[in-house]
């Protein structure tokens, strides 16, 4: 099922096909014809028969694949010319333009989460961090991700762990998803260190995915507690 599209994608979407439609209308008023479709032709066709080639190669048929090239090689062709019309009427003014609307398009305020999530995962405090994945949040960075594992009680190990079973439930992004089984991969790395007998006991006794093997473990303390 397509996903759907929310409120600030689809003001994206709106602005840019308004913009680009005026750019479009505008064109065979600055330039003739012949002048300025030459380029955008070429962009269309090369973008048709990469998108073509591209849905072929991923398993889709060929019929859909020509339809899907079309689409996006019209789509390119027309963005080329409302851009050409934009700088004509702007000059260089209408490279903010494009800039503005491309780090606010989709991919690009998807790109600039991850990386501010990832930011801000590097610098985050121990307990901040240990909050995150108790709360189900999954940590960008492995080593503090597992630091902050060893900080905590086996209860909230274990509670941690059932809470994440339901959150891979819920996960529709692969990614999340991948990261969500890393951080219950690391829960069980912890409890083996802290009590191999009691893992090997709750896993011979057939646990489900979201059971609570807290009688299990002996050790309830993280090892930085019992040391102090």
């Amino acid at each position: 099922m397509a996903r759907r599209r929310t409120s600030g994608e689809r003001i994206w979407w709106a602005v840019v096909t308004v913009l680009g439609s005026a750019g479009v209308v505008v064109a065979p008023v600055l330039h003739p014809p012949g002048r300025v479709l030459p380029g955008p032709v070429a962009v269309g066709l090369v973008v048709a028969v990469v998108t073509c080639g591209i849905w072929v190669e991923a398993g889709g048929s060929g019929l859909r694949g020509l339809g899907y090239g079309a689409r996006n090689g019209l789509m390119s062709g027309l963005a080329v010319v409302a851009m050409i019309t934009y700088v004509s009427l702007f000059g260089a003014a209408a490279c903010l333009l494009f800039l503005v609307l491309a780090g606010c398009s989709p991919p690009g305020i998807h790109q600039f989460t991850r990386w501010r999530a990832r930011h801000a995962t590097a610098y985050q405090p121990p307990a901040d961090l240990q909050d995150s994945i108790q709360g189900g949040r999954a940590p960008a960075s492995p080593a503090n991700q597992d630091h902050a594992i060893a900080t905590m009680s086996t209860l909230q190990i274990v509670t941690a762990w059932r809470r994440s079973f339901w959150d891979l439930r819920e996960a529709t992004n692969c990614r999340v998803r991948a990261e969500i089984v890393n951080r219950r991969q690391a829960y069980l790395d912890e409890l083996e260190g802290r009590d191999p007998e009691g893992l090997r006991c709750w896993l011979d006794a057939g646990p489900m995915a979201a059971d609570n093997p807290t009688k299990f473990f002996r050790r309830q303390d993280p090892p930085t507690t019992l040391a102090s």
